[in-house]
């Protein structure tokens, strides 16, 4: 009697998990899918983007005490109108910080690669650039041209 029983509730069960599945599948029952509307994206103003230009930095490489070349980096920034006009103050700590870490980041790649990979330098840019004005100045740097100038 009690095999039977068993049978019946494991039987019971295999039907019931079969039931469950295809309802999941054909989506019916509580599985339906709910069609709603959906609603209207609220308008937010958003503030346009804005490009600022830095000056072109001048990092030289130095090889036993001589200078052997120089390389010119143009550098733009990502930034929003509101944000543009406190980017633009700050244009000065950002030059002193990022001259300061390519005067020896710079030589150091140089030593095993013939050029600066523009990737890598773009985000050791904007790592450097948060640590000197903060985060949220800008979104993004952009490096224009790197020129390299045999003396």
């Amino acid at each position: 009697m009690s095999r039977i029983l068993i049978m019946v509730v494991a039987g019971f069960i295999v039907l019931a998990g079969g039931a469950i599945t295809i309802m999941q599948q054909l989506e019916m029952g509580p599985f339906a899918a709910k069609h709603e509307a959906a609603p209207a994206a609220p308008t937010t103003k958003v503030d346009p983007v804005r490009f600022v230009s830095m000056e072109p930095l001048n990092v030289p490489i130095i090889v036993n005490d001589r200078v052997i070349s120089t390389i010119q980096i143009e550098i733009q920034f990502e930034t929003t109108q509101s944000r543009e006009q406190g980017l633009t103050k700050q244009m000065p700590k950002l030059t002193d910080a990022f001259v300061t870490d390519l005067r020896s980041y710079v030589p150091r790649i140089l030593r095993d690669k013939k050029d600066v990979d523009t990737e890598t330098l773009k985000k050791r840019l904007a790592i450097i650039g948060e640590r000197a004005i903060g985060k949220g100045v800008f979104d993004a740097v952009l490096i224009q041209s790197i020129l390299e100038r045999k003396v």
